[in-house]
């Protein structure tokens, strides 16, 4: 069973850490990039960009073992004017 020292000496220091409801050790490794569409600098276009986000979360017992973690990612669509209108997914 790995410990946080271990995934911290890995993957070095978490973006944040925390304490849960039971007092573990929390964890958090999260990511984040927005990527603008060149069309966006057509006048009259508007803003169009899509970001996209990836966190990990670790929790570890009160002896520093890993007990649970979860991992998400996703991506959104955001735009206003010609070039707005994306649905998000």
């Amino acid at each position: 069973m790995a410990t946080c020292a271990q995934v911290v000496q890995r993957y070095g220091p978490p973006t944040s850490r925390g304490l849960t409801s039971e007092g573990q050790q929390r964890l958090i490794y999260a990511y984040q990039q927005m990527q603008v569409d060149p069309k966006a600098f057509i006048p009259f276009y508007g803003r169009a960009y899509t970001t996209e986000h990836t966190q990990t979360i670790i929790d570890c017992d009160k002896e520093g073992r890993v007990q649970a973690w979860t991992s998400d990612q996703g991506q959104d669509k955001f735009g206003d004017g010609l070039g707005g209108g994306a649905k998000q997914r």
